[in-house]
């Protein structure tokens, strides 16, 4: 199962570095405290993709 698991880490790992300034873009949203309808749903699903790194690692 980890042949399956690992690629799929990896992947995430490069959307994450892809979507940088995309990412840096939606922290700034939250810090100004305006966050966008779009950026709300940006940002939960960062979380989801984080959380699934964790879910990953095991």
């Amino acid at each position: 199962m980890k042949k399956y698991i690992t690629p799929l880490y990896y992947f995430i790992d490069d959307f994450i570095k892809s979507s940088n300034q995309w990412i840096n873009n939606l922290y700034l949203s939250i810090n100004t405290k305006k966050p966008t309808k779009t950026s709300e749903i940006s940002y939960s699903y960062i979380l989801t993709i984080i959380s699934n790194q964790k879910f990953l690692s095991i």
